[in-house]
């Protein structure tokens, strides 16, 4: 008997669907850019002519730098000041100022030293009848990377009786050994250090620093936002600090307390107070 032949017994597919695509129709691909010759030739140049600038550029800021250290110099003035002046005033706006009493010097000088690529400027001195000033001509000392060193030398018999003004507006100033009658002065957004010996010391600082070392017989001392430091200080008969949002350091510690007390005031600052130990009757 024939074998009945075997058949497919599974339902017939539906033909395939090709994918769908979404987004639309398909970008056409990316061709490359194309260019002619002597377009070519127009990008290398251009590439070539800003790296050339770049270079050059550098060079010449060096070579610049160069000429302008090569036409440094220093140079050196003096001058007299009067020998009657009844009072001396010193501002350190546009150079780094030092003022000294000598017990060796004759008569008052100043000495200008100046360290740059320009005209060292003068020194200015002038004498009325309230004193002599003394500081840079023009107030012109520091420019760029010059710099202007000035520096006073009073006679050590002539400044125990002399009356010292410092304004040190936004320069340096720095009063150094010697004794002096009073010192008064105010530092601006600059910096008064003072090493030395007076009757009354009177400084202040809008956002300048005060550094203060040394012998007084009264010392007070303002800052608003600047600050004030003190090493070893000394003051014999009344001390006083006030800061409104600066910061205040004194160290009373070198000698005996102020007969007349310590006063120590801020507003949002902060001081700091270091007293002379109990039983300290005299320095050391």
């Amino acid at each position: 008997m024939p074998t009945p032949a075997l058949h497919d017994q599974r339902p017939p597919q539906p033909p395939a669907q090709p994918p769908a695509q979404s987004g639309g129709p398909r970008p056409a691909p990316a061709r490359p850019l194309n260019l002619s010759p002597g377009a070519r030739t127009g990008v290398r140049a251009a590439i070539a002519i800003v790296a050339a600038l770049a270079v050059l550029t550098a060079l010449t800021a060096v070579a610049f730098g160069f000429a302008a250290g090569l036409r440094t110099h220093q140079e050196t003035k003096t001058a007299d000041l009067p020998a009657d002046f009844s009072a001396l005033t010193v501002t350190g706006l546009g150079a780094n100022v030092s003022v000294r009493a000598d017990d060796g010097a004759r008569a008052p000088v100043a000495r200008l030293t100046y360290t740059g690529s320009g005209s060292a400027p003068g020194i200015d001195i002038r004498s009325d009848k309230r004193g002599a000033t003394v500081g840079v001509e023009g107030e012109r000392g520091v420019i760029g990377s010059s710099s202007a060193q000035l520096e006073i030398t009073v006679p050590a018999a002539m400044a125990a009786s002399l009356p010292l003004s410092l304004d040190a507006k936004s320069g340096a100033v720095e009063v150094d050994g010697g004794a002096w009658k009073r010192i008064a002065g105010t530092a601006g957004s600059g910096v008064i250090t003072v090493h030395t010996k007076a009757d009354a010391l009177e400084l202040s600082a809008s956002s300048g620093i005060l550094n203060v070392k040394g012998e007084y017989g009264t010392a007070d001392l303002r800052a608003k936002s600047g600050a004030i430091h003190s090493e070893s200080l000394w003051v014999k008969r009344r001390a006083s600090t006030q800061v409104s949002v600066g910061t205040a350091n004194l160290d009373l510690s070198s000698g005996a307390p102020p007969q007349q007390g310590i006063s120590a005031t801020t507003d949002s600052g902060s001081t700091k107070l270091i007293v002379p130990r109990p039983g300290k009757d005299a320095k050391g």
